[in-house]
């Protein structure tokens, strides 16, 4: 997950939850904190959850952009330098950016889908973080 350059600290965890329900997943990217959890370690991921602070939500809303851009089939068979492609992930990006923002100012919580993915919105406990969390729909 780590690009040179992009980030200037990563650090990243894997562990069975403490139930036995789960596998959780976690990278710190920067002031950026990206959850992923999977039923175990070699399943597929079913939700990723991006969490940032105000100032980080432009790159926060691209990885969460990319989660859920990559459940779409159609989006996956354009070139990704197209400028169909760069302006579908553009206008996602923008999208999840605005909402994650939003939440900081109302401190409420906001939901959306599209056909292959729910958006879940919501402040962390500590008010300090907007999250998105990206989830397929299980005919996915």
């Amino acid at each position: 997950m780590k690009a040179n350059g992009l980030f200037d600290s990563y650090t990243h965890s894997c562990e069975m939850k403490s139930d036995s329900t789960g596998y959780r997943c976690e990278d710190h990217l920067d002031k950026i904190v990206v959850v992923y959890y999977a039923d175990n370690e070699k399943t597929r991921i079913n939700s990723v959850t991006v969490g940032a602070p105000p100032e980080d939500t432009e790159r926060a809303a691209a990885i969460a952009a990319v989660a859920a851009l990559s459940l779409n089939a159609k989006y996956l068979s354009l070139p990704a330098e197209s400028p169909t492609a760069v302006k579908i992930f553009r206008s996602l990006q923008v999208e999840i950016q605005k909402k994650m923002e939003r939440v900081f100012v109302s401190g409420g919580s906001d939901i959306d889908m599209t056909k292959e993915t729910m958006f879940m919105y919501l402040l962390n406990n500590n008010k300090d973080m907007a999250l998105v969390r990206v989830t397929p729909f299980k005919d996915q």
